[in-house]
């Protein structure tokens, strides 16, 4: 029996015999979330072509200056790809990383993209995600691994659309090697929660165009890139541990700062709320302690020995020594919400605030309605007192707010539960609703909508 000839290949069959002149022979079509340049490789393998001969036949219409089609091409370009396949533009549009939400926020483009060959070995059609091009992107969060960057056989990027002869978009341009073999590098928890980080504030990113804050987001991002580089070179032994705690792990811990930031530029709305949940939801992560000391959170120190030393930055419940620090805290805060419109918050939040001044402050220490303080060092931050089972109002600097909100609450709630309180109720400001959620207080309405909270301390 005759060998058949090496380089012979399967072929989609056709429906009609051959293909019209305005037609490929075989129109496989473009996958959820895939990048241009992998649409025409996995084009240019089921026409039978190479990448170059195919890529050679489309410079006519795509211009002989364009050398990645995954940043920008011509329009008329993809309204010559409409015209070929049939495909809508809006959907051939999805195939540029430029054209999500995410470009918005200043990510940028890698030279090369990454891969994640466990996602290959898995998928019956293997592709290249557009997002596997953008810079804060290093892990793949399904396999919890470091993405590939080049060849383990040559050394050499990825490339999706060289080569002259046939070839799959998982072999390797270079040497024909099979990338689906790649071994990827497991990445530590710690670089897995800093890439959740990314992908909190990508989600978002539509609202955070809108909220006109994508400067503060863009610098959130960096930070987060470059502490995720770090940690990738320790994992491939390129830069040692101590180097990566004075820089990578140092930058990922410092991003919970730029969030902070991030949020308390952010007055109100779904964006802010939708942030809240998040950071609080990994800060209070048992994982990430295990991975590495998250940085400086507020300790609740609610009834701190005789003589020993508070921590710098706790919640406690205030003494009489803390009255003056008291009266600064709320003239400068009421001084800020006046001026500061923008930080979103209710007029009656502000006259709740001027109350709270005109108090007749010795009261607080009595045992019938102690007061909850934030302090940040010698600083108070934040203020809450509870008083006949219904939470006057909880103040917290805005700069602060991301921080302290949460511990703050659950000192009110301890020292509201000591006085043999089974329910606090409050009219909670619309900026703060997202915190006292994930406190476990619920709206007496929807979410959004409702003033009215309440929380059972049986």
């Amino acid at each position: 029996m005759r060998p058949e000839p090496a380089d012979r290949f399967p072929v989609e069959p056709l429906e009609r015999g051959r293909p019209k002149a305005d037609r490929w022979a075989a129109e496989p079509a473009p996958l959820d979330g895939e990048l241009l340049s992998s649409w025409l490789n996995r084009y240019a393998w089921a026409n039978a072509m190479g990448p170059d001969a195919f890529l050679r036949g489309l410079r006519p219409v795509l211009g002989r200056n364009v050398t990645d089609p995954d940043s920008a091409v011509p329009t008329r370009f993809l309204d010559f790809l409409t015209r070929r396949t049939g495909l809508p533009a809006a959907r051939l549009t999805l195939l540029q990383s430029g054209a999500h939400a995410w470009a918005s926020l200043g990510m940028e483009m890698r030279p090369a993209p990454y891969f994640c060959p466990g996602c290959w070995r898995a998928e019956p059609t293997p592709y290249v995600r557009w997002e596997w091009r953008m810079t804060p992107l290093h892990l793949c969060s399904e396999h919890g691994s470091w993405l590939c960057r080049r060849c383990p056989h040559c050394r050499a990027p990825l490339s999706l659309l060289q080569g002259v002869s046939r070839r799959h978009l998982w072999e390797c341009a270079a040497c024909r090697h099979d990338l689906r073999r790649a071994k990827a590098l497991p990445a530590s928890l710690v670089a897995i929660l800093g890439q959740g980080l990314v992908h909190d504030i990508l989600d978002q990113a539509d609202a955070i165009a809108r909220e006109g804050i994508a400067k503060e987001a863009f610098s959130l991002l960096s930070n987060l890139d470059a502490g995720l580089n770090a940690l990738r070179r320790t994992a491939r032994g390129e830069t040692s541990p101590a180097v990566v705690r004075r820089s990578g792990l140092a930058a990922v811990d410092g991003s919970w700062r730029s969030i902070h930031d991030l949020l308390n530029a952010i007055p109100f709305g779904g964006v802010r709320e939708r942030l809240l949940h998040r950071l609080q939801e990994r800060v209070h992560d048992p994982a990430w302690a295990m991975a590495t000391p998250a940085p400086s959170s507020p300790r609740l120190c609610l009834c701190p020995s005789a003589g020993a030393q508070p921590p710098a930055r706790c919640v406690r419940q205030a003494t009489l020594d803390d009255i003056p620090a008291l009266q600064r805290f709320c003239r400068t805060l009421s001084a800020v919400l006046d001026k500061e419109l923008w930080l979103g918050k209710d007029p009656e939040h502000r006259d709740s605030l001027r109350d709270l001044l005109a108090i007749r402050w010795h009261s607080f220490a009595e045992e019938d309605q102690p007061l909850a303080v934030a302090l940040d060092g010698d600083a108070i931050v934040g203020v809450g007192m509870v008083w006949a089972e219904r939470l006057i109002e909880i103040f917290v600097d805005p700069i602060a707010e991301a921080t302290f909100l949460p511990t703050l609450l659950e000192g009110i709630t301890h020292l509201a539960a000591r006085r043999g309180v089974r329910r606090i109720e409050a009219r909670v400001d619309r900026t703060h609703r997202a915190a006292f959620e994930v406190a476990g207080w619920q709206g007496s309405g929807s979410f959004v909508t409702s003033p009215l909270w309440s929380k059972s301390l049986t």
